[in-house]
């Protein structure tokens, strides 16, 4: 924790570091470095349910600090990686050591798949190809091997037992579920500007969705009145969501919002914290609770296997 510590007060010293802070990688392996030591936490492949993680080489050990800290909860699981192109061999290996039962779905193989599944669609195409949060949108569901899936972003932690989100999980009431966010970028216009009811407030940091949701045609078409950037993708997920509620009759609905949080307000109590990595505001809070969970994940037992660093 010291070094973590020694690194943030540096940062705040440096004002072109401080600008940056949320690019340097330095920071994001100081702050979850330790996390390569831990004890590796098995998933299931088998599981009726899969977790799909877009994620990359500087987020590596972030991201395995997010999985691991759900794991712990519930096991029961199948862990899904999409690469966004930068995960090294070295990465890869991490992996599979610290969550056995993993599928790595590598970017050259999922632009192949989706190449092929897109081809009719040029808009939809563009946005992938342009925006690699958009592989959130049509990789994460249309890769699935599961009829329910979870996607979620590696910047959280689960700091608590998920009950709620566990009892989605264990139990198909055949609803969509999610954490709820105040204000995701430009949601609330794009629903408004498409004559949406739906509340603006989703986020792909954790959603809880069938693979039924997806409607390429429909996406297309949404993708005729928007301009490519990094909110798209995410801001065509609520649209998918009531188009479900209207036509198949599933309900929607939001996990408590205290105890999710997901808006940028983090009080007591928390169960899972979504901490805008991207955006550098939240990287003390981010250091503090990632460290507490590194330090209850725990190493192997003496003379145990032990991962790799």
């Amino acid at each position: 924790m010291n070094s973590v510590v020694r690194f943030l007060k540096a940062l705040r010293t440096d004002s072109v570091l401080k600008k940056l802070r949320y690019r340097n990688r330095a920071l994001l392996r100081a702050m979850h470095e330790r996390v390569l030591q831990t004890t590796a936490l098995a998933c299931n492949p088998a599981a009726a349910v899969e977790v799909h993680t877009l994620t990359a080489h500087h987020h590596l050990t972030m991201y395995l600090t997010a999985i691991k800290s759900l794991l712990r909860y519930h096991p029961d699981v199948a862990v899904v990686v999409h690469d966004d192109g930068s995960l090294t061999d070295e990465d890869q290996l991490h992996l599979g050591q610290h969550v056995p039962g993993i599928r790595i779905i590598a970017r050259a193989d999922a632009d192949a798949q989706m190449g092929e599944t897109l081809a009719p669609y040029p808009r939809s195409r563009e946005l992938r190809a342009r925006v690699v949060n958009a592989l959130e949108l049509f990789d994460n569901i249309l890769l699935a091997r599961t009829e329910r899936l979870v996607t979620m972003n590696s910047d959280v932690l689960f700091l608590s037992a998920p009950d709620e989100f566990a009892t989605w999980l264990d139990h198909d009431d055949g609803s969509i579920a999610g954490v709820y966010e105040e204000r995701p970028a430009k949601q609330d216009e794009f629903l408004r500007t498409r004559g949406c009811p739906f509340p603006p407030h989703v986020t792909t940091a954790l959603s809880c969705l069938h693979r039924d949701v997806h409607d390429l045609p429909f996406v297309e078409e949404t993708l005729a009145q928007a301009v490519p950037d990094w909110y798209t993708a995410q801001n065509v997920y609520p649209l998918l969501f009531h188009r479900q509620a209207r036509t198949v009759g599933r309900p929607v609905r939001f996990f408590d919002q205290q105890a999710y949080q997901s808006s940028g307000v983090f009080p007591e109590g928390a169960v899972f914290r979504h901490y805008w990595t991207s955006t550098g505001w939240f990287t003390e809070l981010q250091t503090h609770d990632s460290q507490r969970v590194i330090d209850q994940l725990g190493l192997p037992a003496q003379g145990g296997p032990r991962c790799e660093s």
